[in-house]
């Protein structure tokens, strides 16, 4: 996340030094593949859990997590 938020602020510097929209050589956008890859992997891996909890348990996985944080926590550890 640090390294994406590092790009745009060097993208805009750039547009606010030369006041147009720099452009990038071919090699910077080889680079960023990588990005890109692992972006549509952790995408399609959300969509995938998504998908089986529905299949699983019936409804979204946040709501079904938001059962179990409003039950009180067990005290007796004695």
């Amino acid at each position: 996340m640090g390294r994406v938020l590092a790009i745009a602020a060097g993208f805009l510097i750039n547009v606010v030094v030369i006041r147009e929209i720099p452009t990038f050589s071919l090699g910077y956008w080889l680079t960023q593949i990588g990005a890109v890859v692992n972006f549509f992997n952790a995408a399609i891996s959300l969509g995938a859990a998504w998908l089986l909890a529905r299949w699983v348990y019936g409804n979204e996985p946040f709501r079904k997590l938001c059962k179990y944080r409003t039950r009180p926590p067990r005290r007796n550890n004695v």
